[in-house]
C-alpha cells in the first residue's frame, strides 16, 4: 500500500471500500439477480432490442459478436451472401459454378464494419452531448433506413450503400449501448450484464440463421430480400426500447441532471442507506475523475494521456481481439464451405448447430466468471483459438470429404469458443478498465477499434481463401493461427484481471502504474508457464496411440496378415506401454528430483531431455528403435504433469487451486486435440512423413517451454522448506498484488510447515509417507490416479482409433472420430472448470466412476449383437462418450486432489509415488488390451467394455466410503482433519479454526 499512496492522489485502495461493494462481492450470481433485478431489467430490455439492432444490419462478420449487435447482422449479411437466389441475382458463374467475385465480397462484409467505425467514433461526444438514450433512438432509426436501402438495391453498388448506412446505425449503437449498460448496473454485475448481451445476440443469430434456413431452397429474388426485410421490425424495435429506457445516471450527473439520478436511483435502490451509499460513491468518483483535469468537459485527447493512454489501448485491443482471431473468416464460413463443395442445406444446419452450442457455452461461462478470473479466462481462449485454427489449416492438406467436414465443424466450434472465451470475458473487461468520466469516450473509440479491425480484415478474408485470388482455402486457418500467438501474448502482458475491482480500484491501480499482471487482489500462481510443459505428454500420448493407424506405419513396423498390413500384438502392446513404462522410472525419481532442484530448474532439464530423446523416435526404422525412444522419452515426460501438479498446489490461492489444478487434464487434452489433428492432417500420405510429422511436432513444446520457465519463481512453500525466507517472501510478492499481506501469508506457509514438522519430523523420504497418517493421504492420492485406468482411459484414450479400425470404420474415418474424441475431452475439461466452485471432488468421482461402468457396460452389450454399421457407430459414438465424461470428472478432478490431499511436505513424493502406481496399472492394461481385442489373439472386440464396466463399478464403492471432500479446505485444515483421523464421509462438515499471531486464517 505504500507504493500506492505515494503515486496516486486518490483515497487509498482497499482501505474505505463503500460498504455495498464488499456486500455484492460477498452474493453469488443468482443473489446479486434477485437483489439488482430494476437495474438488470431496463438492462435486459435495452440489450434484447440491443442485440436485434444488431439484426438491423447484414452488415461485418461474426467480428461484431463480440458485442451484443454484431451477432445477427453478421449471420445476415454472412448467411444471405451463401443462398442461391442471392447468388444467382448478385454472382457470377465459372467452370466450378456459381461464386460471388472477391472485390464485391469484401466491400459488402466489410464496409458496413468501416462505417460502424466511422459511427461509433462520434459516438462518444455525441452521448456525452445528447445523452446515451437519444444517441440509441437516432441509432435505430439510421438502421431502418439502411435496411430500406438494402431491400431495395437492384444492383451491387445499391446493396453496398445499404449495408454502409446500416453500419452507421449499429456503430452508433453499440458505442452508447455498451456505455449504457456497465453505467445503469451495480459493479458486480457489469461483466454478467455484458455477457448477457452476447447471450441475446447468439439467440438471435440462431433465430436469424433458422428464418434464413426456410428460404434456402427458395431460387426466387423474394428469397433473400424477405431476409432484408426482418430488419425493418428489428430497428423500430430498438428505436422503442431506447425511448422507453431512462437516461444513465453517470451522463446525469456529469451534466448536472442530480435530479434525474435520483430519481433513477430511488427505483433501482429501495432501501434508503443503501441508496444514499451507492449514489455518494457514484458522484465521489466521478468528483474525482473530474478534479485531475482543470475542465470538467471530457475528450478524445485525453483518452490518450497519461495513464489513460494505457487503459484506451487496452480497450482497443479487446475490442479488436476476435477480429484477430479470425472471427472474420469464421463469420464467412457458410459461404466457404458452400464454396468448397460441401451441401448448402447441410451447412445451415451445421451453424445453427454451432450458434445452439455457443448459447450454452455463453449461460455456463457467465456463471463462472463470477469463480474464475477473466483475465484466465481470456488467455486460454486465446490458446484454443490458436489450437483450432492450426488444425483447421492443417486439414486442408488432407483428402475426402471427412476433412471438410471435420472443418465445418471445427469452425463452428470456434465460433461458439470465441464467444465464450474471448469476447464474453474481453467485452466485461473492457466494460471496467474505463473511467466513468471518459467511458462514452473510450467505449466508442474501443468499438472504432472493433469495427475498423473487422472492416479491415473482413475485407481481405474473402481474397485470401476465394477461388478467384489467393485460393488458400481452409489454409487461411494458419494465418490465424499465427496471429493467435500475438493475441496470446497481449492477453498475457497487457490485459489486467479486473475480477472484483470497483472503478475506483481500477483508477487507484492505472495511476499507481501497477503491472496489469498484478490487478487481482489475490496472489497469482504463473501456473500458466509450467502446465504447457504437460501438453508434451498429451501429444506424445495421443501420437503414439494413433501412429498405430496410419496405412504407412503399418507398412513399415508390421506385417502381412490376411490381405492386410498390421502390427503384431507385441509391437502393439509394447507401443502402447513404452512411455509408461518409462514414466515408472521418472516418476520414482520426479519427488526427489523436485526437491533437489526445485520446479523450474526440473522443468528446464526436462525439455532439454526431451528435445534429445524426441530424435531417437523420429530416426527409428525398427520397432525396436521406437520403443526405446519412446521408452527414454516417457521417463523425461513423466516429470511435467508430477511437477505441474505439485507447483499449483503451492502457488495458488484456494479459490484458484481447483480451477489451475484441473490445467493439466486441459493441457493433457490440448496435447492430445493437437496430435489428433495432425495425424488426420497426414493420414492421406503415402510415404515416411505421414508418421515423421507428428513425431517432429513434439520439439516446439520443449523449445517454448525452455523460453517460458525463466519467468517462472519458485514456489513459496519449497523456499521456504529450503530455509530460505526472503527469498518466499520475493516470491510472494511477485505473485501477488500490492494489496496482499505478504507477511500473513508467509506466517501462513510457515505455520503449515512447523504443523507437518511436528507431525512427520524434518527431512522428508518416500518412507514417511507410510507412516502414520501420511499413509492414509498416499492410499487416497494412489486411488485417485489408480481410478483413471481401471475406468478404463487406456481402452477409450490409448486405443480409440485402433479399436474404432476393429469395430468396422475405415483408417480416414476413425482419425476424424478421434478428432472429435479429443475435441470433446478438451470441452470437458473447460466444463469442469465451472463444476469446480458447485460441486465437490468426491461427487465428481462418483458420477464420473458410475456413468463410465454403465457406458462401457453397454459397449460390451452392443458388441454382443451382430456385426453391423449402425453397431459400430454406436460403439464409436459411446466412445466418446466415455471420453467426455472422464475429461468433466476423473480426469481433471485427479490433479485437484493429488495437490489437496497430500501434504506440503510430502507433495512432490507422494504425486510421484500415485504416479507411479498409475502408470504400473496402465503399463498392465497397455499390455493386456491389443492380446484381449486383436482378431489375431483373443478377439474381444468391444466386450472389453464388461471389464471396465466391473473396475469403474468397484471403484464408485471405493469413493463413496473411502474418499475424502477437500473442496473449501486450506491445507492446513487438511493437516488437521488427516491427524484426528476424521472418516472421509465427515470431511466437508467438521468445522476447524486456526488462528496464526491472532489473526484468523482463511
Amino acid at each position: 500500500m505504500t507504493d500506492l499512496k505515494s503515486s496516486s492522489s486518490h483515497v487509498e485502495w482497499g482501505v474505505d471500500e463503500p460498504r455495498f461493494l464488499q456486500s455484492d462481492q460477498e452474493l453469488g450470481l443468482i443473489d446479486t439477480v434477485k437483489t439488482h433485478w430494476r437495474s438488470l431489467l431496463i438492462c435486459k430490455i435495452y440489450s434484447f432490442f440491443a442485440d436485434d439492432s444488431r439484426l438491423t444490419s447484414p452488415s461485418g462478420s461474426l467480428s461484431f459478436s463480440s458485442g451484443a449487435m454484431f451477432g445477427c447482422d453478421t449471420i445476415i449479411n454472412s448467411a444471405s451472401m451463401a443462398m442461391p437466389a442471392f447468388m444467382m441475382y448478385f454472382g457470377d458463374t465459372n467452370a466450378s459454378g456459381l461464386y460471388l467475385p472477391s472485390s464485391w465480397t469484401a466491400l459488402w462484409t466489410s464496409m458496413s464494419a468501416l462505417a460502424q467505425a466511422l459511427s461509433a467514433a462520434g459516438t462518444g461526444v455525441l452521448a456525452d452531448r445528447i445523452g446515451r438514450k437519444w444517441a440509441g433512438i437516432l441509432a435505430g432509426l439510421i438502421a431502418i433506413a439502411g435496411a430500406s436501402v438494402q431491400y431495395t438495391a437492384e444492383t451491387r453498388g445499391a446493396l453496398l450503400g445499404g449495408k454502409i448506412v446500416g453500419g452507421l446505425g449499429i456503430g452508433m449503437a453499440m458505442a452508447s449501448g455498451m456505455t449504457y449498460a456497465s453505467e445503469i448496473v451495480p459493479p458486480s454485475l457489469v461483466p454478467a450484464v455484458q455477457q448477457a448481451m452476447v447471450v441475446f445476440i447468439l439467440i438471435m443469430q440462431a433465430v436469424a440463421m433458422g428464418v434464413i434456413r426456410i428460404f434456402v431452397p427458395d431460387m426466387a429474388e423474394k428469397a433473400f430480400r424477405t431476409v432484408f426485410a426482418i430488419q425493418w421490425a428489428v430497428g423500430g424495435l430498438v428505436t422503442i426500447a431506447y425511448a422507453i429506457a431512462p437516461e444513465s445516471p453517470v451522463y446525469c450527473i456529469m451534466n448536472k441532471k442530480q435530479d434525474g439520478a435520483k430519481k433513477l436511483f430511488n427505483w433501482l435502490y429501495p432501501d434508503e442507506t443503501d441508496r444514499q451509499e451507492r449514489y455518494g460513491h457514484l458522484l465521489k468518483t466521478i468528483e474525482e475523475e473530474n478534479s485531475q483535469r482543470e475542465e470538467n468537459q471530457a475528450n478524445y485527447i485525453e483518452c490518450f494521456q497519461g495513464v489513460n493512454l494505457k487503459r484506451t489501448f487496452t480497450m482497443m485491443f479487446l475490442f479488436g481481439l476476435v477480429n484477430l482471431g479470425g472471427a472474420p473468416f469464421l463469420s464467412q464460413s457458410i459461404y466457404f464451405l458452400i464454396s468448397v463443395g460441401l451441401p448448402s442445406v447441410h451447412v445451415f444446419d451445421i451453424s445453427i448447430g454451432g450458434f445452439g452450442l455457443a448459447i450454452v457455452l455463453i449461460v455456463a461461462s457467465g456463471f463462472a466468471l463470477k469463480n474464475v478470473r477473466r483475465r484466465n479466462t481470456l488467455f486460454w481462449g486465446c490458446v484454443v483459438n490458436f489450437l483450432f485454427n492450426l488444425i483447421v489449416g492443417a486439414l486442408y492438406y488432407a483428402h475426402g470429404t471427412g476433412p471438410k467436414w471435420g472443418i465445418a465443424i471445427l469452425m463452428n466450434v470456434l465460433i461458439s469458443l470465441q464467444a465464450s472465451l474471448m469476447q464474453a470475458p474481453g467485452w466485461s473487461i473492457a466494460a471496467e478498465i474505463s473511467s466513468y468520466r471518459l467511458r462514452a469516450k473510450s467505449m466508442s473509440l474501443g468499438m472504432m477499434a472493433q469495427t475498423f479491425t473487422t472492416w479491415l480484415i473482413t475485407f481481405i478474408v474473402p481474397y485470401m481463401y476465394n477461388v478467384d485470388s489467393g485460393n488458400l482455402g481452409a489454409r487461411t486457418g494458419l494465418v490465424f493461427a499465427g496471429a493467435s500467438v500475438l493475441l496470446i501474448w497481449g492477453a498475457w502482458s497487457i490485459v489486467p484481471d479486473t475480477t472484483g475491482l470497483s472503478t475506483e480500484d481500477i483508477d487507484e491501480l492505472y495511476e499507481a502504474r501497477v503491472p496489469a499482471r498484478q490487478f487481482a487482489k489475490q496472489k497469482r500462481a504463473l501456473q500458466s508457464e509450467i502446465n504447457p510443459a504437460t501438453i508434451l505428454k498429451g501429444i506424445d500420448g495421443g501420437i503414439v496411440r494413433s501412429l498405430v493407424g496410419l496405412p504407412v506405419f503399418k507398412e513399415t513396423f508390421g506385417y502381412y496378415h490376411n490381405g492386410k498390413y498390421i502390427i503384431a500384438a507385441q509391437w502393439l502392446s509394447a507401443f502402447g506401454y513404452a512411455n509408461l513404462l518409462g514414466a515408472i522410472v521418472g516418476a520414482l525419481c520426479s519427488g526427489m528430483v523436485y526437491e533437489r532442484l526445485g520446479p523450474r530448474r526440473m522443468t528446464g532439464c526436462c525439455c532439454v531431455l526431451s528435445i534429445a530423446f524426441i530424435f531417437i523416435q523420429f530416426f527409428s526404422h525398427t520397432p525396436a528403435q521406437l520403443f526405446v525412444g519412446e521408452l527414454v522419452n516417457g521417463c523425461v515426460i513423466a516429470f511435467y504433469p508430477i511437477c505441474a501438479s505439485a507447483y499449483v498446489g503451492e502457488v495458488t490461492p484456494l479459490v484458484l487451486r481447483g480451477f489451475a489444478a484441473t490445467m493439466t487434464n486441459l493441457a493433457f487434452s490440448i496435447g492430445s486435440l493437437i496430435a489428433s489433428g495432425i495425424l488426420k492432417g497426414t493420414e492421406t500420405m503415402d510415404n515416411q512423413w505421414s508418421y515423421k510429422i507428428p513425431i517432429a511436432t513434439q520439439w516446439a513444446l520443449p523449445c517454448i517451454m525452455l523460453a517460458l520457465v525463466v519467468f517462472c519463481p519458485d514456489p513459496p512453500y519449497w523456499l521456504c522448506r529450503k530455509g530460505r525466507h526472503e527469498e518466499a517472501a520475493a516470491s510472494l510478492r511477485r505473485l501477488a498484488t500490492p494489496a496482499v499481506d505478504v507477511s500473513l501469508k508467509l506466517a501462513h506457509i510457515k505455520e503449515t510447515l512447523r504443523l507437518e514438522e511436528s507431525y512427520q519430523g524434518e527431512e522428508p523420504t518416500y518412507l514417511d509417507c507410510f507412516r502414520g497418517t501420511n499413509f492414509r493421504r498416499l492410499m487416497v492420492c494412489v486411488m485417485a490416479y489408480d481410478m483413471q485406468a481401471f475406468a478404463g482411459n487406456v481402452f477409450f484414450l490409448t486405443y480409440a482409433v485402433h479399436f474404432m479400425e476393429l469395430a468396422g470404420l475405415d483408417a480416414s474415418d476413425a482419425f476424424s472420430m478421434n478428432i472429435g474424441l479429443t475435441a470433446l475431452g478438451l470441452l470437458g475439461t473447460c466444463i469442469s472448470w465451472f463444476l469446480l466452485s458447485y460441486v465437490g471432488r468426491r461427487t465428481m468421482y462418483l458420477f464420473g466412476c458410475t456413468t463410465l461402468a454403465v457406458v462401457q457396460f453397454i459397449i460390451g452389450a452392443v458388441d454382443l449383437a451382430p456385426r453391423q454399421s449402425s453397431t459400430t457407430w454406436a460403439q464409436c459414438g459411446l466412445m466418446l462418450v466415455c471420453t467426455f465424461v472422464y475429461d468433466l470428472s476423473l480426469g481433471p478432478f485427479c490433479y485437484v486432489l493429488l495437490a489437496e490431499v497430500s501434504s506440503a511436505k510430502l507433495r512432490g513424493l507422494t504425486i510421484a509415488l500415485s504416479t507411479v502406481t498409475c502408470f504400473v496399472w496402465s503399463v498392465i492394461f497397455a499390455v493386456v488390451i491389443p492380446y484381449a481385442m486383436n482378431e489375431d489373439q483373443g478377439n474381444w472386440r468391444g466386450k472389453i467394455g464388461f471389464l471396465f464396466s466391473g473396475l469403474a463399478g468397484l471403484c464408485a464403492i471405493y469413493c463413496f466410503f473411502c474418499m475424502p471432500e477437500t473442496k473449501g479446505r486450506t491445507f492446513e485444515e487438511l493437516d488437521i482433519l488427516f491427524e484426528k483421523k476424521v472418516p472421509s464421509r465427515k470431511f466437508k462438515h467438521y468445522k476447524v479454526n486456526i488462528d496464526v499471531g491472532g489473526r484468523q486464517l482463511e
